[in-house]
């Protein structure tokens, strides 16, 4: 078996194929804002965005959805995210 590290990889150039040769359509992510009352936490960072949308992927952030976990969503638009 390869290690884990080899088959990201290996999917990462996959996915970049892929997009580049107009095979698959790109994966839209969306990442919500937290309604339960006290959860400071987001689905995904600024810097994992940024990884996602590097891979290829379109994602998509609700408004205020970093906001508990001081993530403006001017970062998210920063980047690229919508």
């Amino acid at each position: 078996m390869y290690p884990v590290r080899d088959k990201a990889l290996f999917r990462e150039k996959l996915l970049r194929t892929e997009r580049k040769s107009g095979i698959a359509p790109p994966m839209k992510i969306a990442i919500p804002k937290e309604i339960h009352p006290g959860e400071n936490r987001v689905a995904a960072s600024p810097d994992i965005v940024r990884r996602l949308i590097a891979l290829g992927f379109e994602v998509t952030v609700q408004a205020g959805a970093g906001s508990s976990s001081s993530f403006s969503d001017k970062m998210y638009k920063d980047i690229g995210a919508a």
